[in-house]
């Protein structure tokens, strides 16, 4: 299935295991509506590794490439509470 829009935010994620289930509740039940609430953002997915790192990828789809440089983006909410615990990567693609 395609998916829809022209911009794209990509994280690669990990966790500290002794975080994880916060962390994965936070994720599943506020983080990802909160990002699909913003206007331009369309949808989000995430997916989890079997083996290897990062465990977690994130793929969230925007209207267009802009959505994502907007001054105004705001910040997830429970970001800074597993900073210490999270080993991120993530890119921005149109």
């Amino acid at each position: 299935m395609p998916l829809s829009g022209t911009g794209m935010l990509v994280n690669f994620m990990d966790v500290d295991p002794a975080e994880e289930y916060d962390f994965n509740r936070w994720y599943d039940k506020e983080h990802l509506a909160e990002r699909v609430a913003i206007p331009g953002f369309l949808e989000a997915r995430r997916y989890v590794a079997e083996e290897g790192s990062a465990k977690y990828l994130a793929l969230y789809t925007t209207e267009t490439f802009d959505v994502l440089v907007e001054p105004g983006l705001p910040r997830p909410s429970g970001r800074s509470r597993f900073r210490r615990s999270r080993r991120r990567w993530a890119s921005t693609c149109s």
